[in-house]
């Protein structure tokens, strides 16, 4: 039997904007990173009894940075993991389909890929070197 499990990104900078006098329209916010409490709620994942029970064969994220941060905080570190059936490790995949649309917002827009690795590489180094393995 196969398991399918949803985990939704961690606080972004955007949900965090108005809080900060800061409007969700404002370019800054362009697909935006994880917030301070974001990236505590990612690494909260590692402990979470669920998760922790399975060997996962697939993780699929969207291609916004909020959802691959969390992904790559949260799970990144299973990649180390080998899958004991089958010697492999877990395999991710960022699916532009599986990414949100809509509201006009700037944290919903995307970037191009190789933009997008160059700026994951930099903020796990520093918050997360455990999770490069999956990038």
């Amino acid at each position: 039997m196969k398991n399918i499990v949803l985990i939704r990104h961690g606080q972004s900078m955007g949900q965090t904007a108005s809080r900060q006098g800061i409007s969700r329209k404002d370019p800054s916010l362009h697909d935006c990173s994880l917030s301070q409490k974001g990236i505590q709620q990612a690494y909260d994942l590692r402990k979470d009894p669920l998760l922790t029970a399975y060997n996962f064969d697939l993780v699929c994220t969207s291609p916004l940075m909020r959802a691959i941060s969390t992904c790559a905080i949260g799970l990144g570190h299973i990649d180390s993991k080998k899958i004991p059936r089958e010697d492999l490790p877990t395999k991710f995949f960022v699916r532009v389909e599986l990414s949100e649309f809509g509201s006009g917002i700037p944290e919903n827009a995307g970037r191009p890929i190789e933009e997008l690795s160059k700026i994951l590489r930099r903020q796990l180094k520093v918050e997360a070197p455990d999770s490069l393995m999956c990038l």
